[in-house]
């Protein structure tokens, strides 16, 4: 999986901000970096993950999905398995589900089907994986491009305006519809 650094590089590359194997500065680094937690966090705000439901934790909590959980000094775990509330039988839990927990710290971590594996999107390192970059990594740094290009006072081609909005609707489209359940009936 592509690390924070190879996105946030790749954005400064797309842009023409640096060369082919040219390093980005620690600076340019550190900004990219927070711009990219920033466009995380833009995501949680804006619900491109669905709806949350907020809980507040009076013991150690097991995590449902899309839930905002407020903690104080109890732990929250994130669940492996969810009881499916129609066939009541366990099931991974859904892509792209979201859970924030709240208190003395924040988190918000999503739900990767495609890694198997709830994804940080908070307290990221240079050195760690960037969350939603399986999905599409010329996207997630067309997005981050974009963000970087505004802040420069950089043009933006067509191009990557289209990369970066086809990235937005592939995370927001899975949770923009109800969940159909049941058969329909024909008459």
């Amino acid at each position: 999986m592509a690390t924070c650094r190879e996105v946030i590089t790749s954005a400064y590359r797309k842009l023409n901000l640096r060369g082919r194997g040219e390093a980005l500065e620690a600076a340019e680094a550190d900004d990219g970096l927070t711009t990219l937690q920033s466009l995380y966090l833009e995501m949680v705000t804006l619900g491109a993950f669905g709806r949350l439901t907020d809980v507040i934790a009076t013991e150690n909590y097991t995590a449902g999905e899309n839930e905002r959980i407020r903690k104080g000094s109890y732990t929250v775990t994130l669940p492996t398995t969810i009881a499916d509330e129609e066939t009541g039988e366990d099931r991974p839990p859904r892509d792209l589900a979201l859970v924030v927990i709240t208190g003395s710290t924040y988190e918000a971590h999503v739900f990767s089907a495609i890694e198997d594996a709830w994804q940080e999107l908070t307290n990221l390192t240079l050195s760690d994986p960037a969350p939603l970059a399986e999905r599409s990594f010329d996207g997630l740094v067309s997005l981050l491009a974009m963000r970087i290009a505004e802040e420069n006072e950089k043009p933006v081609t067509p191009v990557l305006a289209n990369a970066a909005q086809r990235f937005r609707g592939l995370i927001t489209q899975q949770n923009d519809s109800a969940r159909v359940t049941g058969q329909a009936e024909f008459y």
